[in-house]
């Protein structure tokens, strides 16, 4: 970065967070960034590299699209002033939050003043006299979607939250949520969407994350979070998207092609495992209902007696044992087998068929994991 470069900033740490690869095409590595400047002045924040097999880097640099984001960025406090830079010895391009080239909307959705604007006058319920009170970035997976919180005062809500996507999904996505609480199913409603920057604005829920308890809460708590899946699975909402992906033939033959390459020593049991998944998944029974599409206990609240369910992001109709697996898969991860019954018992008294088919979905969900 030329700031770095002039002395006037220092890269104290850089700490690899989260990665996404595609074997052979590339990769992308978001770091936690804390650069140094004058007077020992420390700031955080978050960048990305995306490292290409080819010169794709060099293309993307010379692209007045990427240039013009970043000479929009100057206008936004902290630094450094250029927020991307041209990586030649690892084929790649660095971006620094809130720059994103797959998200341009990031970076009204990230600005203090388009978003006092914009936000505002997108809730116009909650009356005059209010203020924007900060902006928390909650999740952002670059290149695909982020997630910030916009604290409010002066009026009848504390915050709401925005969402900004790199598929430009938000419109068909404020349909979906809009159809899903008119179903009773209990998640936050959506409140608007803005087109230019391509937010999606939510409200917020009270609560606890399921992921965040003790084994004690966390086991009490099952039983209420596997009613209110089955309840999900068993509403009739029309206007969903016709499947929802995840855990489906490609996306497992995909896990294990990317197992055998990071791991050769175990590559050719990743892939007869991931080629036989895929080939039962595919025989198995197309099965038409709603599903959340990404479901396990990273993406419930839990408060008083009541749960909220959050992140419908990759919902649609598809068959229920995907968000049944995935949540099993997750579970048995992150706990052990210790909860596995409590939840998949509690899931069955309303499908009890559940019970019979369900390995095969979770073994695919694990093989991602």
């Amino acid at each position: 970065l030329p700031d770095c470069a002039r002395g006037e900033l220092a890269v104290e740490s850089c700490h690899p967070r989260y990665i996404r690869y595609k074997p052979g095409t590339n990769c992308v590595v978001q770091y936690e960034l804390v650069l140094r400047g004058e007077h020992a002045h420390r700031i955080p924040t978050l960048a990305h590299a995306r490292i290409y097999s080819d010169r794709h880097a060099e293309v993307l640099w010379a692209s007045r699209s990427l240039h013009r984001l970043i000479e929009l960025a100057h206008g936004l406090p902290g630094l450094p002033a250029a927020r991307a830079a041209l990586l030649p010895e690892l084929r790649g391009l660095l971006e620094i939050y809130p720059v994103d080239r797959k998200m341009p909307g990031l970076l009204g959705a990230a600005s203090v003043n388009t978003v006092e604007r914009l936000v505002l006058a997108a809730l116009p319920e909650d009356g005059d006299g209010r203020a924007l009170d900060g902006i928390e970035l909650v999740r952002y997976k670059p290149g695909r979607k982020a997630v910030l919180r916009y604290g409010l005062r002066g009026g009848r809500r504390e915050a709401v939250y925005g969402r900004v996507h790199a598929d430009g999904r938000g419109a068909a996505l404020l349909d979906a949520g809009r159809a899903l609480v008119g179903a009773a199913v209990p998640t936050p409603a959506p409140l608007a969407y803005i087109p230019d920057p391509g937010l999606l604005l939510i409200g917020e829920a009270p609560g606890r994350r399921l992921a965040d308890l003790s084994d004690g809460e966390y086991e009490r708590w099952l039983p209420t979070v596997a009613e209110a899946l089955a309840a999900l699975h068993t509403a009739r909402i029309e206007n969903l998207p016709p499947s929802a992906k995840r855990n489906k033939e490609g996306a497992v033959l995909s896990a294990a092609r990317t197992l055998a390459t990071v791991r050769p020593e175990v590559g050719r049991v990743a892939l007869r495992l991931g080629t036989t998944l895929a080939a039962r998944l595919a025989e198995s029974p197309a099965a038409r209902a709603p599903v959340h599409g990404d479901f396990y206990d990273d993406q419930v609240l839990v408060s008083d007696s009541e749960v909220s369910l959050l992140d419908f992001d990759a919902a649609g109709q598809g068959n229920p044992l995907l968000d049944v697996g995935n949540f099993l898969a997750h579970l048995t991860a992150e706990r052990g087998e210790r909860f596995r019954g409590v939840f998949l018992g509690a899931y069955a008294e309303v499908r009890p068929e559940a019970a019979e088919d369900v390995a095969l979905f979770e073994a695919a969900a694990l093989l991602r994991i």
